[in-house]
């Protein structure tokens, strides 16, 4: 893909995210990037994930399905926590609708 430099809306900075598939055999996982930027929510493609003790996250954040991506093992820094079943089950719905429709 050439350059690595961020171009229009892509996501660039160290974020958490929600790792949906884990591919060992190429040390690749699959991500989900979140923000704390609210007005994201004008986008198609995003959910509101609040702080729990189980997620570990600090404050509200938005999970930008449309900006999914493959990223490489040795990009993780640290685990906050693993999502609630009804959060995880609403990302898995809103990435078959992006991807099917």
């Amino acid at each position: 893909m050439g350059s690595q430099s961020i171009i229009g809306h892509e996501q660039g900075a160290t974020r958490p995210c929600v790792i949906m598939k884990v591919l060992p055999a190429v040390q690749l996982a699959t991500v989900i990037p979140l923000t704390r930027t609210l007005s994201i929510l004008r986008f198609p493609y995003t959910l509101e994930i609040q702080p729990s003790t189980q997620n570990g996250l600090s404050s509200t954040s938005i999970a930008m399905i449309f900006q999914i991506r493959s990223v490489n093992f040795h990009r993780f820094r640290s685990k906050y926590g693993i999502l609630e079943n009804d959060e995880f089950t609403d990302i898995q719905n809103l990435i078959s609708d992006f991807i099917l429709n």
